[in-house]
């Protein structure tokens, strides 16, 4: 192999072990006070955090008193026509629906 090919492999493996760097996660806090569902999974009173990686099709819902991930559940990246001022979840009913990201005009839907 010349020298060329061996830099070219040595920029390609690097650039692909340094992906996840590039990768962000969003957040919401969910606080409850009753029963709610999100996905398959029901939640129960308290605050959790909702976590979205980029590109990521799913959404861990992690309950804050213990760090413990109680639900991992399906989600799909969906377009805003504007970005929202703030971090909000969105319900139908007692069932969240999605997530829309303070300054993002992306957001999650949840299946």
């Amino acid at each position: 192999m010349d020298l060329r090919m061996k830099t070219c492999l040595t920029v390609v493996a690097i650039l692909g072990l340094s992906l996840p760097i590039w990768a962000h996660t969003d957040s919401a806090q969910l606080v409850i006070d009753h029963p709610v569902t999100i996905g398959t999974q029901q939640l129960k009173p308290g605050t959790y955090n909702l976590k979205a990686d980029d590109g990521a099709n799913q959404i861990n819902v992690i309950r804050t008193d213990d760090g413990k991930t109680v639900a991992s559940v399906p989600c799909e990246w969906v377009e805003l026509a504007q970005k929202p001022r703030q971090t909000e979840v969105l319900f139908n009913a007692d069932r969240v629906v999605e997530i829309d990201f303070s300054g993002k005009t992306k957001a999650v839907a949840i299946r």
